[in-house]
């Protein structure tokens, strides 16, 4: 069976909560943090340190591998898009 296959099989079989630090506003890999924009756009909720709840729904071969880099010590960063869902 296909990677994709066995991934869409297995979909949201496990769901962890997260806390979601926001770290930075980046246009194309590049922080903004110290241009005008950037200034303006970290004046509200969206700064450094901000932590927003949020809950990632994984397979259960995800959620084993995450919870084992989290005892470890690694913590994952992502880029954020707006879902294909959303209206």
């Amino acid at each position: 069976m296909s990677e994709s296959k066995r991934a869409k099989k297995n979909r949201w079989q496990a769901h962890t909560r997260v806390e979601m630090v926001f770290l930075d506003w980046q246009r194309e890999g590049k922080s903004i943090y110290a241009t005008e924009e950037g200034i303006k756009l970290s004046s509200g909720d969206f700064h450094s340190g901000t932590t927003f709840p949020g809950v990632l729904f994984l397979t259960q071969e995800q959620y084993e591998e995450l919870h084992r880099a989290w005892s470890s010590g690694a913590r994952p960063c992502f880029w954020l898009h707006p879902s294909k869902e959303e209206p």
